[in-house]
């Protein structure tokens, strides 16, 4: 047989050249992953660019997302299928904001900004459960370090009285990515030492002093609290892998049982903290304005306590109460502008009901990945863990995980994602199997 001689000739020339029979069709698997790594971890870095750079390319960024979602499914639909089907839980507060609409003071907006938010939150799920854990990292850690030393290149820089803010509209927003290139710097290089990869291992230890330094430029006082406070945790994690499973347990329990009566307390020690930060970094007492904002949210919550008055239905031009708010902080635009609290933010756009969906989805989705950590830890993992406690340190103060074309909303929600991933299915699973399909 024509076909049978053939098979016989390659598998001589394997033999001629010292190739054994088989090890082609090992490094053909290889092959295949490599290029499946690449093209997740490009694909994704595009996204987490575009998402960042959505302050100077506008309308681009929805665009972008809107194509890249569909293209992305199809190309990938053997894997996303069974993993997202884990993940069902991160998208009860989307679906809760597009049911908004309903009961909105503005019905067109809430279901407009409810499509975005769903769009936003799909995104962070596909990072989460849709491809390797490592490849994800490595998408984030690549962005953070391009953008960071494209915003020293061509960003605001620090001048006087005026904090860091690169390429972003404000310092907090420069300070999330920089305190993000700190978190995934520390994880980057403890995986490239792991495995033995001394140039990999050199250009992570560069992110982690850049990171930190724009961070303090940035002078954003919760993110550099929020930042610290992550890589305690990022550090003490990745050294735990070094030890026994009962030792790491028992050192995972000793910092729980630390955390909860920490925690609990926060309503006591974290304002002190919070404001000695301001009086070193020079700022005004009442929170930089915070205080007016919360109050004015009281009152709204007051009013409307269940339902809220509709996803992202307050801040739009017309509205009387946030045309007050806009006009008392000098803001023109009108846009770009919220509460700075999480639990305030989605108290009043979907009430106390929305608040109790998402604390019980970011609680559930937390316990879940810091079992993850415990059972089976890695350096990928730590990081989403690390980034999840980075921005539950900073709701009090700033609104994560509810704002539209947002990179940290990907972030959070990936995160939670892959607890969930964890919580539902073997951990190594679908974005950990070994596959030859690329298309």
């Amino acid at each position: 047989m024509a076909s049978d001689s053939r098979l016989e000739n390659r598998v001589n020339s394997y033999e001629l050249n010292g190739i054994r029979p088989g090890t082609a069709a090992v490094l053909s698997d290889s092959h295949y992953r490599r290029v499946d790594s690449l093209l997740d971890t490009s694909a994704f870095f595009f996204i987490l660019m575009v998402l960042m750079l959505n302050p100077i390319i506008g309308v681009l960024t929805p665009l972008s997302l809107i194509a890249f979602v569909p293209i992305y499914c199809v190309v990938r639909r053997y894997r996303l299928i069974s993993a997202l089907s884990n993940s069902w839980p991160v998208f009860l507060l989307p679906g809760f904001a597009l049911l908004s609409a309903v009961w909105s003071i503005e019905p067109s907006q809430s279901l407009r900004s409810g499509t975005l938010y769903l769009l936003t939150v799909l995104v962070g799920a596909i990072l989460g459960a849709g491809i390797k854990l490592r490849d994800a990292m490595y998408a984030v850690f690549f962005a953070f370090y391009v953008f960071v030393i494209l915003s020293w290149l061509f960003g605001t820089l620090p001048t006087g009285t005026r904090a860091f803010m690169g390429l972003m509209a404000s310092k907090n927003a420069m300070g999330e990515v920089c305190g993000g290139l700190a978190i995934v710097g520390v994880c980057v290089l403890a995986d490239s030492i792991t495995n033995k990869k001394p140039g990999r291992a050199f250009f992570a230890l560069f992110s982690i002093p850049l990171g930190v330094g724009t961070l303090v430029l940035c002078e954003a006082t919760s993110n550099i609290v929020a930042t610290a406070i992550a890589l305690l945790f990022a550090t003490v994690c990745l050294v735990s892998m070094q030890i026994t499973a009962q030792m790491r347990t028992f050192v995972v329990l000793l910092i729980v049982l630390v955390a909860i009566p920490v925690g609990l307390s926060s309503g006591f020690w974290f304002p002190l903290l919070f404001e000695s930060f301001l009086e070193v970094s020079g700022k005004d007492a009442d929170l930089t304005g915070r205080v007016y904002i919360w109050a004015r949210a009281d009152t709204l919550i007051a009013a409307r306590p269940i339902l809220g008055l509709g996803f992202d239905a307050f801040w739009r031009p017309g509205n009387l109460d946030a045309e007050a708010i806009w006009r008392a902080f000098g803001i023109g635009g009108k846009t770009g502008f919220r509460f700075h609290s999480t639990y305030r933010e989605i108290t009043v756009n979907l009430g106390y009901t929305g608040l109790a969906l998402f604390s019980a989805v970011a609680l559930a989705g937390l316990l879940s990945l810091l079992v993850g950590v415990l059972r089976r830890p890695s350096a990928p993992l730590i990081f989403f863990a690390a980034m999840f406690i980075a921005s539950a340190i900073k709701m009090p103060f700033e609104s994560i995980g509810f704002g539209s074309m947002q990179t940290f909303t990907v972030l959070a929600f990936a995160s939670l994602t892959i607890g969930f991933k964890f919580a539902f299915s073997d951990f190594g699973g679908t974005s950990q199997a070994r596959t030859r399909r690329v298309f």
